[in-house]
């Protein structure tokens, strides 16, 4: 075992935003079910008022729900050190959507700036450690082989991988 860093804690808080997120919208259908229901009637009765506190408690519940493990991770301050044995390194190439264009071979070659531009891409690592396949940055990629031993990070209650150790 080992503490956790600062930068463990905000990757656990980034996985705590859709235990917020999921509410919220339940939340928001709530509300918009409201203003149609007073808009038609104009009236406010204990039906409502019962529903929407159903709908508060219902949300509060989810969150709950959603996040306690990530909850219990921070409480706890501690990682969990687990050895593995790389079986397969990948590299693949992603492109962002949205990033470019619609190319068309020879409208794109007369109009570059309308019809030429080709979609942003990067490079995704990817490292088979026993069957299973785990995003890995590139320094980490670069340093270990195939066959190699090496550390993994991961959180006690929700098993997030955190990062990648030395080799062993």
């Amino acid at each position: 075992m080992k503490e956790l860093s600062s930068q463990d804690i905000v990757k656990i808080k980034e996985e705590k935003k859709v235990g917020y997120v999921f509410p919220f919208l339940i939340l928001g259908a709530g509300l918009l079910f409201d203003v149609v229901y007073y808009f038609m009637s104009a009236e406010l009765n204990l039906f409502i008022v019962a529903l929407n506190s159903g709908i508060v408690a219902l949300c509060l519940l989810i969150e709950y729900l959603i996040n306690r493990n990530y909850n219990k991770d921070i409480e706890s301050g501690v990682k969990q050190i687990e050895q593995g044995k790389i079986q397969d390194k990948e590299r693949s190439r992603s492109y962002e959507s949205g990033s470019g264009n619609l190319y068309i071979p020879i409208i794109g070659d007369i109009f570059p700036r309308l019809w030429g531009s080709h979609p942003k891409s990067s490079l995704i690592y990817y490292l088979t450690i026993n069957n299973i396949r785990y995003q890995a940055d590139e320094d980490v990629y670069n340093k270990v082989d195939v066959g190699d031993e090496i550390e993994m990070y991961f959180t006690t209650s929700s098993h997030i991988l955190l990062g990648f150790g030395e080799k062993v």
